[in-house]
């Protein structure tokens, strides 16, 4: 490693999916890892193959894509363009009283059928998950 520049990272699997820390330190992984490992589950990701692909074409930076859309801070001001690949909902956010008929229906269908679906967040704010329906538009 160190004849090539590279630094050690920390790494866990959940469910198939890799998660990567480059910090010195790791913050708590444990309690992110027990809670979406309901969330994921049901998919059986292991015996997952890729039936469908599907690309949008932004015109943009692709870097300016993910730091103004996906980090979500300006979303309201994004170009109409940037939110076909991202539905702004304040109830699946966390910032809404949670109030949201529709989502609720959602939610419920999910849960029926054996899918956690209901905002889960941290008490200390270091991750959210649910499940949400796209829109179509």
């Amino acid at each position: 490693m160190n004849a090539h520049g590279l630094k050690p990272v920390h790494g866990a699997v959940v469910e198939t999916c890799i998660y990567v820390c480059v910090a010195e330190t790791t913050p708590d992984f444990d309690t992110f890892a027990s809670a979406v490992q309901p969330f994921l589950a049901p998919h059986q990701l292991d015996n997952c193959k890729v039936a469908h692909e599907s690309s949008i074409v932004e015109k943009d930076n692709w870097k300016l894509v993910f730091e103004n859309n996906r980090e979500c801070y300006p979303c309201e001001g994004s170009p109409p363009e940037l939110l076909n690949s991202f539905v702004e909902n304040h109830s699946v956010a966390g910032v809404a009283d949670g109030n949201d008929p529709e989502l609720t229906a959602f939610w419920d269908r999910c849960e029926a059928g054996g899918l956690p679906s209901r905002l889960l967040m941290a008490e200390n704010g270091q991750f959210r998950m649910t499940r949400i329906q796209q829109s179509v538009r």
